[in-house]
């Protein structure tokens, strides 16, 4: 029986070489890609992923109709109309709008895989939808990385137990033939409870909840609110 080729990238991605066939798992659960799945499952169009402010702001100034998305550190840019929480986008106003969007992590993570067949935003929010479509085009896929973004340059725990237990899902589900980074991250998994209860106590999370951003830990750690799943392909992020 044929197997998928599984890798996990962590914030020392940089020296890993990405193939223009690889579909790559982005995650960034605190708080990017919980955002982006959010706007998608609230009927956003189009995501525009710059990785520098200046670029956000010049797509604005072209297109006034073009909402402009810019955090660093957790905290919105001045003359930005949006942050980077799942819980700006998560209402109804946002249908049919086109978003451009940099974040501290997920936006540079996402330059850096660019040239791939495709990337894949997985949260919690959409983890059942994300293993579907990794089930569905099994046969179509050379072989799947999970990026996770971390913060600032340094491992994210919360992006690491994510990766942990989408791994869990997607083997009871495929074959996979895994790398070491997975098999480790495997062999360490808890069960769901102690999971959610160290990605509430984990060291990004303190951070943003000591700049009042504790609603958006609770909103990303949601099973399957959404279900879809955003991709970035040709230079912007849209479902299929």
């Amino acid at each position: 029986m044929a197997t998928l080729d599984l890798f996990t990238v962590t914030n020392k991605y940089s020296g890993f070489e990405f193939k223009s066939t690889d579909t790559v798992i982005l995650i960034d659960i605190y708080r990017a890609s919980s955002t982006i799945v959010t706007a998608f499952g609230n009927g956003v169009k189009e995501i525009i992923p710059c990785v520098e402010i200046e670029q956000v702001l010049n797509i604005k100034n072209k297109n006034s109709e073009i909402l402009a998305a810019c955090e660093r550190n957790g905290e919105k840019i001045i003359g930005a109309d949006l942050d980077n929480s799942p819980i700006s986008f998560n209402n109804h106003s946002m249908k049919d709008k086109i978003i451009a969007l940099s974040t501290t992590n997920c936006t540079k993570a996402i330059d850096i895989a660019k040239d791939s067949m495709e990337i894949l935003f997985a949260a919690f929010l959409n983890i059942d939808a994300v293993c579907n479509y990794i089930t569905r085009n099994f046969n179509k896929i050379n072989r799947c990385i999970i990026l996770c973004a971390g913060n600032n340059d340094k491992e994210s725990e919360e992006d690491n137990l994510f990766a942990t237990e989408l791994i869990f899902n997607l083997k009871n589900k495929i074959d996979l033939n895994l790398d070491e980074r997975s098999i480790s991250l495997l062999s360490l998994r808890d069960d769901i409870d102690k999971t959610l209860h160290k990605l509430i106590n984990s060291t990004h999370a303190k951070r943003l909840i000591s700049i009042d951003k504790r609603k958006d830990i609770d909103f990303s750690l949601i099973f399957n609110k959404f279900d879809c799943v955003p991709i970035y392909a040709n230079r912007s992020i849209k479902i299929k």
